[in-house]
């Protein structure tokens, strides 16, 4: 017999440093698991447990359980029962994160009373109950303990978790106990078929002093990661198999947990969080679909801890650790005349992942494997090389499929998935559900169809390797997608209405998609427009080469497709909420958002404009380069560089064109647009560097050596109606501050074109070097405006701080400076700017107008040097006010101190 005594509930401060994340990103949360959380009960209407709990029963002595049934019966008046399980199942609601595993179902035991105190009667009561009715669960937790000992395997626990464990394949998790014993563990983690659980620091938390029992305490001087405190049980001793008593260490220190009634504890930790986390581990090991014996054997696996107080060593858990410890390695050789369905060579590659187990390495050898291979479990498949190893999918289906599980795929190449045109996506290589991909050195080339596809909960991470020759998008993302040095090229997409030939990005009212790629190119690909990456979700590309992409011809896509002719290189479009229905004229929130770092876009062809950028949604540019594109239609293209509209439709109700709010939004930092020096580097009908018609924000750009045949050398700014196309209308609101608009040209501002009410607000910026000349010098002569800047007759221009110079005017022969024109009645403050003297100073500063310039105050400033302007040195302003004929309009009419 056993002399019954009191257990106590185990609270101390801990938080996780177990690597989770690994598992998260896998969607490895538990799915499918069972844990019993034996306890003090459970507050199963706490937001984060909300719809994760069922009853278990309450084994106290009646009198103190809880009045009613089911999970009435198993309510927490204590509040450890509550923090346990939201350790390890919090869904993240009620301001507590989310748990380890946050998919599996806790049943509540209630073996411990209102004080945390039970008696060894009450939790084998409960223990019992689930070896004769085991409900499908799978792990019990137990978050407390006795008085430490070195062994209990003669005891009811011993017999009881043994039972549990050998016949009913249930993992017993147990606390250590909070005694800071070094020669003994309490129970029932002594229990040799129990996982027992001391705790590690996983932070520095101070010098704190813990409570032993009674009167004892304990302090650690100072307290670090990985650090085993003081209160934790730990032992040498070693249980019935003569290994240590003491299994697995895991992190304990301030965990915020949940508290009944909807609350939070602020620090719940000890070893009954170590115990929590390990069974969260345990969960998240068995949702992958290892034995139990696999999963104990794995939480071994991670970082080695050592007791100072008593030289033991033990492996705190690491799920990164336990989950990418590769399993048994099944080879594969279809060459090999030894190989079979039973191993240890397996003919195919489907064989061996029909005979392997979770984790386990599939090594295929060199050789061409005509397949369809369908990945239904976690695996690797690595082949001899990618040149080498070559997974064939005949055009009959994908070359390889992962739906629902996390797959590693290493030196391989898989092509010719198909067929080519079906009515659903037939990629080459299809990531589904909630799957996981982790490739390196792997490529996916000359499908008939997609090359890569991943769905909307899944997630791809790719390191090197290349996407090509595919007969649709390259590269299809409606989850997530995390490239690295990854190679997109020559992918074709044929259709009326489809864009992205390398990179689609997409998103609708149901789901975003996201990419980030980190070096490697978008080069060759074709498409109807975002011929290079179509980003409709959310896209950041760093470091990235995106050059020599297509616009195909295409007709008849009107609003439902504004890439249409754009963005020979990327195009960014907000997603419309529900296309086709009066709600259209909102966009999805957070779609079409796209991110630019040090990218440099050259030598894409676009056909209506954007042949570098096209935006329609909201685009931010840090550094780079975009030079080289250009427009198969000059006579009608704008915005060879980077085309910027709001995107606009026809209401379907009201036949109205409504701005999708929060489009066309540009900001850029550094940017490099059109080349230095040689002929114009990127030209089109309006805006050879950048068409506007919705909002920019250029800090530090320049737009230099780039032409227009009929506005806008550089920069085209202009507001609805002014040519940019009947689908395309906003505000032409630019703002740019520093940097250089240079050696641009045109018919009608050289270097900038201010259009009817739109909006242009310059500070700190060189206009320079810039062009205009008119044309048809016969009779009827096509007069030139504005060397420098065009202001159309109701357009708004201000100016300050600039530098004009050298912007001249060739009117049929007569050559003269012309900085700034504007015509009609416009809206413009040239205060404060620095004019240059290239023809002397008869004409230096001179602004040519045609405009009334009674209303307007002009401070024509001259200084040492245009470029680097210097002040505190009075000068004489020698210039004067021309009008069109060239009649002075009267005296100096500024001075600068």
């Amino acid at each position: 017999l056993e002399v019954d005594h009191e257990v106590r509930a185990q609270d101390t401060p801990g938080q996780t440093l177990m690597n989770l994340e690994y598992a998260t990103v896998r969607h490895r949360t538990g799915n499918g698991v069972r844990v019993a959380v034996f306890d003090t009960g459970v507050d199963s209407t706490h937001p984060s447990l909300t719809g994760r709990v069922q009853a278990g029963g309450c084994f106290i002595d009646p009198t103190y359980c809880p009045v009613g049934s089911g999970l009435a019966a198993v309510a927490d008046d204590n509040g450890h029962g509550t923090a346990v399980a939201s350790v390890i199942a919090s869904g993240g609601g009620g301001g507590v994160d989310a748990g380890i595993a946050p998919d599996v179902t806790i049943y509540a035991y209630k073996v411990l009373d209102s004080n945390g105190i039970g008696f060894v009667s009450e939790v084998l009561a409960g223990l019992s109950s689930v070896y004769a009715n085991p409900n499908g669960i799978d792990v019990i937790n137990l978050s407390l303990s006795g008085a430490p000992s070195s062994s209990c395997d003669g005891g009811s626990y011993g017999s009881m978790v043994t039972q549990l464990r050998t016949v009913r394949g249930i993992l017993v998790i147990a606390s250590a106990g909070n005694g800071g014993s070094t020669s003994g563990i309490g129970a029932p983690a002594c229990a040799t078929s129990a996982i027992s659980v001391g705790a590690v620091y996983s932070a520095d938390v101070g010098g704190p002093t813990y409570s032993l029992g009674g009167s004892a305490t304990c302090s650690d001087a100072t307290t670090t990661a990985d650090q085993i405190p003081c209160y934790s049980n730990t032992t040498t001793a070693t249980d019935g198999n003569g290994q240590p008593l003491l299994d697995v260490l895991a992190p304990a220190d301030c965990t915020l947990a949940a508290a009944p009634g909807g609350g939070t504890t602020s620090c719940f930790g000890g070893t009954s969080a170590a115990a929590a986390y390990v069974s969260g581990a345990a969960a998240v090991l068995l949702s992958v679909g290892l034995s139990p014996d696999q999963v104990d054997q794995r939480l071994r696996i991670g970082t080695t801890v050592t007791d100072p107080r008593n030289g033991l060593a033990r492996p705190r858990i690491d799920l990164q650790a336990a989950l990418s410890a590769p399993g048994t390695t099944r080879n594969v050789d279809a060459a090999d005349s030894g190989c079979g369905p039973s191993g240890p060579t397996y003919c195919t590659i489907q064989t061996a992942i029909s005979a392997a187990s979770p984790l386990d390495v599939i090594q295929v050898a060199a050789g061409t494997y005509h397949e369809n291979v369908d990945v239904v479990r976690d695996l690797t498949i690595a082949g001899a090389g990618v040149d080498l190893t070559v997974i064939d999918g005949g055009g009959t289906g994908e070359a390889l499929r992962a739906e629902d599980v996390a797959a590693t795929l290493r030196n391989l190449t898989l092509r010719n998935g198909g067929p080519a045109q079906s009515s659903s996506v037939q990629p080459t290589l299809g990531v589904w559900g909630t799957a996981y991909l982790d490739a390196s050195a792997l490529a996916v080339r000359d499908g008939l169809d997609t090359g890569v596809h991943v769905e909307t909960d899944a997630r791809a991470v790719w390191n090197g390797g290349a996407v090509t020759g595919n007969g649709d998008t390259g590269i299809e993302v409606r989850g997530q997608a995390d490239l690295t040095g990854v190679d997109v090229g020559n992918n074709t997409v044929i259709g009326s209405s489809t864009y992205g030939g390398g990179i689609a990005v997409q998103a609708s009212a149901s789901y975003i998609g996201r990419l980030t790629m980190t070096g490697g190119s978008v080069t060759g690909n074709s498409a109807i427009g975002g011929a290079g990456l179509a980003n409709r979700g959310v896209a950041t590309l760093t470091d990235v080469t995106v050059s020599g992409n297509h616009v195909l011809t295409s007709s008849g896509l009107g609003d439902l497709v504004p890439e249409a002719g754009n963005g020979g290189g990327i195009s960014n479009v907000s997603q419309p909420a529900t296309p086709g229905t009066p709600e259209y004229g909102t966009k999805v929130a957070g779609s079409g958002v796209l991110t630019l770092v040090r990218v440099t876009i050259t030598g894409n062809e676009g056909r209506h404009g954007g042949a570098g950028l096209f935006n329609a949604g909201i685009a931010d540019l840090e550094g780079g380069v975009i030079e080289g594109n250009y427009t198969t239609t000059p006579s009608s293209g704008a915005g060879t560089g980077i085309r910027n509209v709001a995107f606009a439709f026809e209401h379907v109700s009201t036949h109205d064109r409504v701005v999708l709010a929060g489009t066309g939004e540009l900001t850029a930092n550094g940017t490099l647009i059109g080349a230095a020096g040689g002929s114009p580097n990127m030209s089109a009908w309006h805006g050879g560097g950048i068409a506007n018609s919705g909002t920019a924000t250029l800090t530090n750009v320049v737009v230099r050596n780039t032409s227009a045949q009929a506005a806008g050398g550089a920069i085209y700014n202009a507001a609805p109606g002014q040519g940019t196309g009947v689908n395309y209308e906003g505000p032409a609101i630019l703002s740019m501050t520093g940097g250089a608009i240079i050696d641009a040209s045109s018919r009608d501002g050289g270097g900038l074109f201010v259009g009817a009410t739109a909006d242009v607000t310059l500070d700190g910026v060189q206009i320079a070097g810039n062009a205009v000349a008119s044309s048809n010098c016969g009779p009827s002569p096509s007069v030139a405006h504005g060397a420098g800047v065009y202001i159309e007759a109701g357009g708004q221009f201000s100016a300050t701080h600039s530098a004009f110079g050298d912007n001249t005017s060739d009117h049929c022969g007569t050559t003269e400076e012309e900085d700034v024109e504007a015509a009609g009645s416009t809206t413009y403050d040239l205060t404060a700017n620095w004019w240059g003297c290239a023809e002397g100073p008869a004409t230096c500063g001179v602004v040519y107008a045609t405009a009334d310039l009674s209303t307007w105050v002009a401070e024509l400033a001259l200084s040492a040097s245009a470029s680097a302007p210097t002040t505190g040195t009075a000068v004489t302003v020698t210039g004067s006010l021309l009008d069109q004929d060239g009649a002075s309009l009267g005296g100096a009419p500024g001075l600068l101190v």
